[in-house]
């Protein structure tokens, strides 16, 4: 299918192009001739060279337009054979194969008659077209670069011609075809006899070490700055944002850093989604609290990426007001959690962990967001990489800590006790690393006592886990929403 702005002309011409060819391919004699022709006659000038944008995600399905290409050429010359599409994802190195917009066509170069069309393939592409455009052929179908026999041609470098190829692999059996983003997807005007305006520059990246979302249509902007990658592996307990009195979600959007509100339905679910603040990609923890501005509505703390922490007020209606900055040095931190009020003081309080050595610090809550002077309340606590701050789950008054153990997934029950202490562990139960985010949300399920949620790996799907007499989530769990994965943040 192509993508937005597409027309659906241009889609059956292509559609038509790629099963045309692929008949002429089964009876195409050995050695048959060429050049190429277009489906559809050119009515303007080449489209621009198109830019380099290499691989930025990873979704090994092949284009339309990368299958065109194919088609195209095979029934074209009937000699070589196609070398694929796509690539795994697991296989190392950058390569448009993974993103599905490259091809290789196998020709040997010791063999003279495939090496005799695989030269005149490439003369066709680079050198004059009919009209006596340079790299005309090149242009209209999109294509981004070229491999073969040592040596290298780039749509971004022309002028330069062919250039000496030093790669690890020689191209001596195979030439390499890459495409940009719109010879991939079958706009250029090969396909469609009219020539692209602008260029689409593919899927970003959100993260620096992490690939870019799947490609899902065009995009003709720059990227946004890369952000920091989210850093608190901690969560704490859902509360009613929008003032319905029912358990809300907040999720941040990995590809955007729009943040969404997703009301609770009062059994675990959401009534839909709308979007309620933008820009969060510059925060690297968010956890929501209970009201620390005297208004009777939760807030939220969000630390920046230079270490900052910032206090937004809760509106009441499912999002936040200005910010106002609360403290600095906080990039030390690598856990915050909002337990609610410890100290019993009746202001709310924070836990933090220290990144450096898994301490964990209790900062007293003070008027208005801000701390009294912090202390350390645990050791050792680094052994975890989720800790999860549900409240009060086993019914004596103080808050408690669910924490999974890195190592092999298993879920511990910490029983809160005086003074921001805890009694001995207990188990919970183990394979608790198919998930990679859990969340607290209070009560959802009627017993008066907090539940979890957690996203599994494979499915994306978000599962809730009633809490049991165990004080800790039990199974079976129920399915409560899907496509999850396209939040970092869940709150």
């Amino acid at each position: 299918m192509l993508p937005l702005g597409a027309t659906r002309s241009a889609y059956t011409v292509l559609v038509a192009c790629v099963t045309a060819a692929t008949v002429l391919l089964t009876a195409a004699p050995a050695h048959a001739g060429g050049p190429p022709v277009p489906p559809v006659a050119p009515q303007t000038a080449p489209d621009p060279y198109a830019e380099y944008h290499e691989q930025n995600s990873c979704s090994p399905v092949a284009q339309p337009g990368t299958a065109a290409l194919r088609s195209l050429i095979l029934s074209t010359y009937g000699v070589g054979r196609d070398g694929g599409i796509t690539r795994a994802c697991s296989i190392g190195g950058t390569s448009e194969h993974k993103e599905g917009r490259a091809w290789d066509w196998m020709l040997n170069v010791n063999d003279p008659v495939e090496r005799q069309h695989a030269e005149a393939v490439l003369q066709w592409l680079v050198g004059p077209d009919a009209g006596g455009n340079m790299g005309g052929n090149a242009r209209r179908l999109g294509v981004m670069y070229l491999i073969w026999n040592r040596s290298i041609w780039s749509a971004n470098n022309a002028a330069a011609g062919w250039r000496p190829y030093s790669g690890p692999n020689a191209h001596t059996d195979h030439i390499h075809f890459s495409l940009s983003w719109d010879g991939a997807m079958g706009r250029t005007s090969w396909w469609t006899g009219t020539a692209i305006t602008q260029q689409d520059r593919g899927p970003c990246r959100v993260y620096a070490d992490e690939l870019a979302p799947a490609y899902t249509g065009p995009r003709y902007t720059a990227c946004p700055p890369l952000a920091s990658r989210p850093e608190n592996a901690a969560s704490s307990a859902s509360r009613d944002l929008d003032g319905d009195a029912i358990p809300d979600g907040l999720g941040r959007q990995r590809a955007t850093g729009q943040l969404f509100l997703y009301p609770g339905d009062g059994s675990g679910g959401s009534l839909g989604s709308r979007v309620v603040g933008v820009g969060w990609q510059s925060m690297t923890a968010m956890v929501i609290t209970p009201d620390v501005t005297a208004d009777g509505r939760a807030d939220m703390w969000a630390r920046d990426a230079s270490g900052v922490l910032w206090l937004y007020p809760g509106d009441g209606a499912g999002s936040f007001g200005a910010p106002r900055q609360v403290g600095i040095g906080w990039q030390g931190m690598d856990a915050l959690m909002a337990p609610g009020d410890v100290t019993a003081d009746g202001l709310p309080d924070l836990w933090a962990r220290n990144r450096a050595d898994g301490t964990l610090v209790l900062y007293p809550g003070g008027p208005g967001g801000t701390w009294q002077a912090p202390r350390a309340v645990g050791f050792g606590w680094q052994g975890f990489d989720q800790l999860v701050s549900p409240g009060d789950v086993t019914g004596d008054g103080h808050a408690d800590l669910w924490a999974r153990n890195r190592t092999d997934g298993t879920l511990l029950l910490y029983p809160g006790a005086p003074d921001s202490s805890w009694a001995a562990p207990r188990f919970l139960g183990s394979g608790w690393s198919g998930h990679d985010l859990l969340t607290a949300t209070a009560d959802v399920t009627g017993d008066g006592v907090p539940d979890l949620f957690a996203r599994n790996r494979s499915s994306w799907e978000r599962w809730l886990y009633p809490t049991g007499a165990t004080r800790g989530p039990v199974s079976p769990h129920r399915v409560v929403g899907w496509g999850w994965d396209a939040h970092d943040v869940l709150l």
